[in-house]
C-alpha cells in the first residue's frame, strides 16, 4: 500500500527566514504519529502543508498519492484549542455539521446521510448527549469532542490533530487519546502535542520537529533527544495515569 504523507526535502517560509527547511517525512497506513518541537519549530506549518493550505517554497507533498489539494476531503483536521472562537451563535449538532460542507450538495440543506453521519460522529466522541447546546457552555475537554467529531463526519481516511488536549487536565487528555485510539483502527492519524511523556504510550514514532525534522520510535526518545530538540536540559515525566491495555507507568 502506497504511504498515506509523503514530504520530500519540503522547505517553507512566511516573509522572513525558513520555518521548515528539507523536512522529508513517509507516514504509512494505520500509522498513530507524533509530532513535538518548541513553539515556533514548525508543526502547526507541517500540517496546513499537509491540508494544502499551504504550499511548499521548495520540495514536494503527497497525500494518498495525491496533491494536498486534491485528497483534503479525506482528511479530518482538529485545529488548536486556543484558535477556535467559542462564543459563535451555534450548536454542537450545528458545528458538527460543518464538518459536512464540501460532500453535501450546495443547495437543498444537509441530507438524512448528512445527519446520519454528524450523528455517528458525536456518538463516537461522546457528545450526542449534548448536541443542542451552544458552544459557548461547553467545557475544554467537551468542546474537544465536538472538534474531533466535526472532523470525524467527514469519514476521514487521515486524521491531523493540533494540541487536541492543550489547557485540558490529564484525566480528559487521557479519555481523548484514548477515542484517537480507537479511530487509528480505522484511519492514519498524526497529533501535534508538546507532552511526549504522555503521547509516547499511544504513538509508534514520534517526529521530532523543530525547522528540521528526524523520526524517532518511542523506544529512542531520552532527555538528550528532548534536549536538543528544545535547545535545553529537559527531563521526561512519566504520567501516572494509566497506559492502553491497562498497563502501568
Amino acid at each position: 500500500m502506497s504511504p498515506v504523507i509523503e514530504l520530500h526535502d519540503v522547505s517553507f517560509r512566511y516573509d522572513g527566514p525558513m520555518i521548515l527547511e528539507d523536512v522529508s517525512l513517509t507516514v504509512e497506513q494505520g500509522e498513530f504519529l507524533g509530532v513535538v518541537g518548541p513553539n515556533g519549530g514548525g508543526k502547526t506549518t507541517l500540517l496546513k502543508l499537509i491540508l494544502g493550505l499551504l504550499d511548499p517554497v521548495e520540495g514536494n507533498i503527497r497525500v494518498m498519492g495525491r496533491a494536498p489539494s486534491e485528497a483534503r476531503r479525506a482528511v479530518g483536521y482538529v485545529p488548536q484549542f486556543a484558535t477556535f472562537r467559542r462564543d459563535f451563535p451555534i450548536s454542537v449538532e450545528e458545528t458538527v455539521l460543518l464538518g459536512r460542507l464540501g460532500l453535501a450538495p450546495m443547495f437543498g440543506g444537509y441530507s438524512k446521510a448528512d445527519r446520519e453521519a454528524a450523528r455517528c460522529a458525536m456518538a463516537e466522541s461522546e457528545g450526542l448527549e449534548f448536541r443542542n447546546r451552544s458552544l459557548s457552555t461547553l467545557s475544554g475537554g467537551e468542546l474537544q469532542r465536538v472538534l474531533i467529531a466535526r472532523a470525524l463526519a467527514t469519514d476521514p481516511k487521515l486524521l491531523l490533530l493540533d494540541e487536541p488536549t492543550a489547557n485540558i487536565d490529564l484525566r480528559v487528555e487521557k479519555d481523548i487519546f484514548d477515542l484517537l485510539k480507537q479511530i487509528n483502527a480505522r484511519a492514519t492519524i498524526v497529533v501535534v502535542s508538546h507532552d511526549i511523556g504522555f503521547i509516547s504510550r499511544y504513538v509508534q514514532r514520534v517526529a521530532c520537529l523543530n525547522r528540521t525534522l528526524i523520526c524517532h520510535t518511542t523506544s529512542e526518545i531520552t532527555g538528550e533527544v528532548i534536549a536538543d530538540l528544545y535547545g535545553r536540559p529537559v527531563r521526561i515525566v512519566r504520567h501516572a495515569a494509566q497506559a492502553p491495555g491497562g498497563g502501568g507507568p
